[in-house]
């Protein structure tokens, strides 16, 4: 038992370790990119390739995982042995097994509810650096780098999209219909209701832009001129109802996340970091591309 009890505490010590030492030393390597495809269940790019810090973050998880499935199989191998042993000593090594693998998950688990607790940023492992002191002097890092937006439904301080005259439906459809710009749906949610509750009455999708500052329209023209997406940039968000961070008055858009768009964010936009959703942040432009899963949630800025 004593055997077993040191093989699951190294290996635990060891996830700690890792979490808590090797962070440093990881970050400064977020913008190298693996040449190979990933043998870990990270998010790769279409071409296979992942960036170091998506592939070390998975690494981290997919060792916490390794350390129950060890414990898991374990307790299985355990029970075979004290089921098919007889009366001499099989069934007290069985039991000694057991109770060493249950000790080591025992341990592991806590040691992660407790650094969770603590912190969670200590065992979410999202090598945040973008807003990281002292960068400035570091060879590479932008004198002024780009300020890290929150979860929109985290609290904290967002970046403000920009102002601008404001637009009527009419008006910015038209501009982004001259541009070559399709929206989702040809009309407006119908007054009042939730883009949610039209979902779910019709199964379709509805965008309004009434009331949406001429900055994000101009701003997504300019994303498309420049991106080369010529019939696959669509708005799929407006200032319709039922959004947290959208509304009257605020430069925020989102678009269709079509393989032109993505491809050309994840090119040309600088990565700032993936929070615990699994969405990715990145700066382009001056403006901020939230990846939120099957389309992109883009914050205006008019810098």
């Amino acid at each position: 038992m004593k055997a077993y009890s040191k093989l699951m505490g190294v290996v635990v010590v060891m996830t700690i370790l890792v979490s808590a030492i090797s962070l440093p030393f990881f970050a400064l390597a977020q913008d190298y990119t693996l040449l190979e495809k990933s043998v870990l269940p990270a998010e790769q790019a279409s071409d296979g390739k992942v960036d170091f810090a998506t592939y070390i973050e998975s690494g981290f998880k997919t060792f916490l995982a390794v350390v129950v499935i060890i414990a898991i199989v374990m307790l299985t191998a355990s029970g075979l042995q004290y089921i098919t042993a007889g009366s001499g000593g099989g069934k007290g090594e069985a039991k000694n097994r057991a109770m060493a693998a249950l000790l080591g998950l025992l341990i592991a688990l806590s040691a992660y509810l407790i650094l969770r607790t603590i912190n969670p940023d200590l065992v979410d492992l999202t090598l945040d650096i973008a807003n990281r002191g002292g960068d400035a002097g570091r060879p590479g890092a932008a004198a002024n780098p780009p300020q890290q937006p929150t979860d929109p439904n985290a609290g904290g301080n967002n970046p403000q999209p920009g102002s601008g005259e404001l637009l009527n439906e009419q008006d910015a459809r038209k501009q982004l219909d001259d541009a070559g710009i399709k929206v989702n749906n040809p009309n407006p949610c119908p007054e009042g209701e939730s883009f949610q509750d039209y979902t779910e009455r019709t199964g379709g999708h509805c965008t309004t832009l009434e009331g949406i500052p001429d900055t994000a329209i101009d701003g997504v023209i300019d994303f498309k001129n420049k991106s080369g997406c010529n019939n696959s940039v669509m708005v799929t968000g407006g200032t319709e109802k039922g959004h947290s961070t959208h509304g009257q008055g605020k430069a925020v858009l989102d678009i269709d996340d079509t393989a032109c768009v993505n491809s050309y964010i994840v090119d040309q936009g600088n990565f700032l970091r993936r929070n615990n959703k699994g969405w990715n942040y990145y700066e382009l432009n001056g403006d901020i591309y939230v990846h939120e899963g099957d389309h992109y949630h883009i914050i205006f800025t008019g810098n």
